[in-house]
């Protein structure tokens, strides 16, 4: 049971999964007020820890624990709410990578998952936001969902929640989704050696700038005796020049520890 624990951390979309697993391992595995009351405080975290902390010491409270933690984070119109924001936030599916039209259909399927699950089925019936999903889509794949709407005696998410699973399954079938994983990995790995070799490139040239900085005057001088203030010395004073900076005597560029 351990390994198979689901957490809780006040989110809304959370809360399905969550009280699912809870009740459905209470029920299968029999659990007692007492084994609940440890499992809770094994599972929750965040807001929602902090919401029932001080009535997690006494089993009898294990209900009414369950109930406030439904009022204030599992109320279905929240989840629904916070599932319906984050697929607006959503940047458009691409009909040039079929991983976003996947992505997409996943996400619709989830919204409408809740909506059965919660009872709350007047909301699959909202015009305004089949009308939103459906402009989200690329025009030649909303051009298709016009076709198959024809057909439908009732239009609602659910009718085009499932023709989206389809047009996701010809995405899956053209491109498998290992296949579209490794077109993603190797896109984040190209970016990442591009991004390398720039650096790389990049202190190869700083490198270079700062090898031709001229000891003397802080100049590009390719040399010492191109430097202005190195040919107006005495002999002596560039003798000592070029001891004390390791120059080399024939090429009177810097050599050694200081290059």
């Amino acid at each position: 049971m351990a390994k198979d624990q689901v957490t809780f951390s006040g989110r809304p979309e959370e809360w399905p999964l969550f009280i699912s697993w809870f009740n459905n391992t209470t029920t299968s595995c029999e659990f007692t007020n007492t084994d609940n009351l440890r499992r809770l405080q094994n599972c929750l975290k965040g807001e929602a820890l902090d919401a029932v902390r001080n009535r997690l010491l006494i089993p009898d409270q294990v209900p009414g624990v369950l109930k406030t933690l439904q009022i204030h984070f599992g109320q279905p119109e929240v989840i629904i709410d916070n599932l319906v924001e984050r697929i607006r936030k959503e940047p458009p599916p691409r009909q040039d990578k079929l991983q976003t039209i996947i992505k997409f259909s996943l996400a619709v399927q989830n919204i409408c998952g809740v909506m059965e699950a919660t009872g709350l089925h007047g909301h699959l019936e909202n015009p305004s936001l089949l009308r939103e999903l459906t402009n989200k889509l690329p025009p030649p794949i909303r051009l298709e969902w016009g076709s198959y709407r024809k057909k439908l005696s009732v239009v609602n998410l659910s009718p085009y929640s499932s023709w989206l699973e389809g047009i996701a399954h010809s995405a899956l079938v053209v491109n498998p989704l290992d296949e579209l994983h490794l077109q993603t990995t190797s896109h984040r790995r190209s970016g990442t050696r591009a991004a390398s070799v720039n650096v790389h490139q990049d202190t190869e040239i700083q490198s270079q700038q700062n090898f031709r900085k001229c000891l003397l005057c802080t100049s590009n001088c390719k040399a010492v005796d191109q430097c202005q203030i190195f040919l107006k010395m005495n002999l002596n004073d560039r003798w000592n020049v070029i001891k004390r900076h390791s120059v080399g005597r024939t090429c009177l560029r810097q050599h050694g520890k200081n290059r």
